[in-house]
């Protein structure tokens, strides 16, 4: 599976009417592949139209705390943000690239896109800085790396029955252990996702 692409959160794509896309919804890879970086992953679709796709897995955490990483980043000095909270492994592409998915925007960030009506994606050092002051009144996920797709790729990967298709849930993206994320959004639909085979249709 080709995990790079020329599409990516550096810009986001115009969203487009369009029940073809999958904007804002979750994908579940279905191939139970166990040496592929997708294998048991859950994807939140931030973006997805015909000049490609992006998202990221929100089940994956990272060995990194966000107050090891905000250390490393000389943004947390007086230990103000101590938390077990762990960096989450957004993706194979761009993993050395830091990207903030939050549910407000009260504060002005110089790097800030709208994904939906009630969810931002900011890629600028000043939400590190205000998350390491406790000065955001916001639910997030700092991220490292993205999933990326080209023109077709999704939309060809979706017609092989690669992924399973599900509406998102914002508490599973915020309030969520990354652990728990499949057995949540398991029980949310109905039936266990880790138990579907490839070739079923997508809901």
């Amino acid at each position: 599976m080709e995990k790079r692409t020329t599409s990516g959160p550096r810009k986001l794509l115009l969203m487009l009417p369009n029940t073809e896309f999958y904007n804002n919804k979750f994908l579940y890879f279905s191939r139970h592949e166990n040496a592929d970086f997708f294998n048991d992953s859950v994807i939140f679709l931030c973006e997805h139209s015909k000049s490609g796709a992006f998202g990221f897995v929100m089940n994956q955490p990272t060995d990194l705390s966000e107050s090891i990483l905000l250390s490393k980043l000389n943004l947390n000095k007086n230990n103000k943000h101590e938390t077990l909270k762990h960096v989450l492994r957004g993706g194979p592409v761009d993993t050395d690239r830091l990207f903030v998915l939050h549910n407000t925007n009260g504060v002005k960030f110089q790097q800030t896109t709208r994904i939906s009506d009630d969810l931002f994606l900011t890629t600028s050092n000043d939400i590190l800085e205000s998350i390491a002051r406790k000065k955001i009144d916001a639910k997030y996920k700092i991220i490292v790396g993205y999933c990326g797709w080209a023109p077709g790729q999704l939309e060809s990967e979706i017609k092989q029955n690669s992924w399973h298709i599900i509406s998102s849930d914002m508490d599973l993206v915020f309030d969520t252990l990354p652990n728990l994320v499949v057995d949540k959004l398991s029980e949310k639909i109905g039936y266990n996702l880790r138990t579907i085979v490839s070739g079923e249709n997508s809901h």
